[in-house]
């Protein structure tokens, strides 16, 4: 009975509970980046970056690509415009003219 009451024998026990803290900590931690990982080769991180493929938060609009951009626009892919509407296409506005007359 006296060897359960010994300081050696608690010390013993709190570093072994130290050490699953630390694995339960690192675990937890490798479980957040295996989800984000994953998150990111399906595809699924667009939840995050709606507003990043949107046409007119950028300062463009959707037109129809049978129309296209004019001579002051440059189209801008990856954005919503052709998931909206197929066949449309984002016109951004270029700042100055590349072709000055």
């Amino acid at each position: 009975m006296k060897y359960f009451f010994s300081s050696n024998f608690v010390n013993k026990n709190k570093k072994a509970q130290g050490l699953s803290l630390n694995v339960i900590i690192i675990a937890v931690l490798a479980l957040i980046v295996l989800v984000i990982l994953v998150m990111a080769l399906t595809g699924k991180m667009s939840v995050f970056n709606r507003g990043a493929s949107d046409c007119v938060s950028k300062g463009g609009t959707c037109k129809p690509v049978t129309v296209g951009c004019n001579s002051f626009e440059q189209p801008l892919l990856g954005t919503n415009c052709a998931k909206l509407e197929p066949s449309q296409q984002c016109c951004l506005k270029m700042e100055a003219d590349p072709n000055p007359k």
